[in-house]
């Protein structure tokens, strides 16, 4: 195989200093408080100032930026300080699976290039296929596309790779409502609140499954709403509500886009 052999001769060695700061730079900035993000993008940038060779680096690095790209409040420059970083991550390592993905993001939330995205998205699964974060924005250009078997299939294999993080199990239930498949769609927001009993995104799909449009059989869950807008929640539902709510709206906007605003991304009956 010769993408395999070209990959294996390829190889670089990976500074586990350089690995660490990557995890935890990428950590702090998907927890999504104002501060995480700051923390997480200075020791992203950090690693690039002491490793400008290094392509994970720049890779992490473009990667937190995107991160930063699907919150609420994402700055002006965000997405072009994406590509940079990104394409600089390719350039010195083209066989760096997280380059790719990072790649991806932009082509896909950025430039609206499906065609681009899903090549980027490909490679990187061709190089790595146990990035769980690739198979989940991918599913979600999947539903862009309206390809929701194929899109299902990537987010549940997502979540396999990545079973305990709260907002991969709850956006697999909206994943689910999108596709029509609304008593699965339930069952994974119950099992998302039992990882987080009061997460905004499970509580908001139990909330919108009876309002979709789709048939039943329903269950009126008790609570939801109250627990929607009870007080006190804000700092523990930040990286619920941040790529719940930005996923759904960057679903409406791209879906506008590829039908001249024509598209009803904004309700999950098809």
């Amino acid at each position: 195989m010769p993408d395999e052999e070209a990959r294996l001769v390829g190889e670089r060695p990976i500074d586990p200093a350089t690995y660490e700061a990557y995890l935890r730079g990428m950590h702090l900035v998907q927890k999504g408080s104002p501060q995480e993000i700051t923390d997480g993008l200075a020791l992203l940038h950090q690693v690039t100032d002491d490793n400008p060779a290094d392509a994970l680096a720049w890779a992490g690095l473009a990667l937190g930026y995107s991160a930063v790209g699907h919150g609420p409040n994402p700055t002006p420059d965000v997405w072009t300080r994406a590509r940079a970083a990104a394409e600089r991550a390719v350039s010195l390592d083209p066989t760096l699976a997280e380059a790719w993905s990072a790649l991806a993001d932009v082509r896909f939330y950025a430039d609206w290039d499906w065609e681009g995205a899903e090549a980027a998205f490909h490679r990187a699964n061709e190089l790595n296929p146990s990035i769980a974060m690739n198979h989940f924005h991918y599913a979600w250009l999947l539903l862009v596309l309206d390809r929701y078997e194929e899109a299902v299939a990537e987010h549940e294999l997502a979540k396999t790779l990545d079973p305990f993080t709260p907002f991969q199990s709850a956006l697999l239930g909206w994943c689910y409502l999108y596709a029509g498949d609304t008593e699965r769609a339930q069952a994974q927001a119950q099992r998302t609140l039992e990882l987080r009993p009061e997460g905004a995104t499970g509580l908001l799909v139990l909330g919108a499954a009876p309002l979709s449009g789709l048939p039943g059989p329903w269950e009126d869950p008790p609570g939801v709403l109250s627990g929607l807008q009870r007080p006190g929640r804000g700092d523990a539902e930040t990286e619920d509500q941040r790529h719940g709510s930005s996923r759904r709206g960057q679903r409406i906007e791209a879906e506008d886009r590829r039908t001249g605003g024509t598209g009803s991304a904004g309700r999950p009956s098809r």
